[in-house]
């Protein structure tokens, strides 16, 4: 199953569904601020678990090997991830509610436009870091 997509659907059902009803210019401005916070709270609450958010989205894309999963470093690359990611959306949240009450509506909705690109660079960055990272457990070797 694609979590991705289906966390990002979800997300913009809520945000066009509350815009329709509320009928408010208000709803569509405070969604993003929404949707990074409820994003934020889903990553960094998912560290309680067994398997965090990001290592459920990537196994479902990437068929590992059983060996490298019961590497110490397999578990902590997605924690590092998921916090990251957590983390990146708290501070795009609470950077969004400082900018609607301190900058014009169009520079405000012209930055969380820009947010989007930096999303795309940050699953670039995830990437890379998760076949870094896990790179080092297969050059090491030793990590159990």
């Amino acid at each position: 199953m694609n979590y991705i997509a289906l966390l990002t659907a979800i997300s913009l059902v809520i945000g066009l569904v509350g815009t329709i009803i509320s009928k408010n210019l208000i709803y569509y401005l405070l969604s993003p601020i929404i949707t990074r916070a409820i994003w934020a709270a889903i990553f960094l609450v998912s560290l309680l678990f067994s398997k965090s958010l990001f290592q459920v989205i990537v196994e479902s894309i990437v068929a590992f090997p059983e060996i490298l999963k019961t590497k110490k470093t397999y578990r902590k690359a997605w924690i590092i991830l998921t916090m990251i990611w957590g983390i990146y959306q708290l501070l795009l949240a609470i950077l969004f509610l400082i900018l609607i009450h301190t900058v014009s509506v169009s520079v405000y909705v012209t930055l969380t436009m820009i947010s989007s690109v930096c999303d795309i660079g940050l699953t670039m960055f995830s990437f890379w870091f998760g076949r870094w990272y896990l790179g080092r457990t297969r050059v090491a070797n030793s990590d159990n």
